[in-house]
């Protein structure tokens, strides 16, 4: 009992707008000035900016969060102690 194992590979032709001999035909015009400029420091404190309101809104998200959890457990816990009636629950 023997089995015969074949793989086949697609021949993918060659893309459309690059050069193999070395240059890129890029769509893109002057796309390498792009890597060749230093960041600019208006650049740095937009992303600082940026990071800091993400890091709040996580922050707040986080709080809602939790507060929403709480009630959770809370209402949980008085619905257990009025389901069977008792009309004096006591939740700390």
């Amino acid at each position: 009992m023997g089995y015969k194992i074949t793989v086949s590979i697609p021949a993918f032709s060659r893309e459309r707008g690059v050069n193999r001999t070395g240059g890129d035909a890029s769509p893109v015009r002057n796309v390498a000035r792009l890597d060749a400029e230093p960041e600019s420091d208006d650049d740095f404190r937009n992303r600082m900016r940026d990071n800091l309101f993400a890091a709040v809104a996580v922050i707040v998200l986080m709080c809602i969060g939790v507060w929403l959890v709480d009630v959770m457990v809370d209402t949980q816990k008085a619905h257990g102690c009025y389901t069977p009636g008792e009309r004096s629950c006591s939740l700390i």
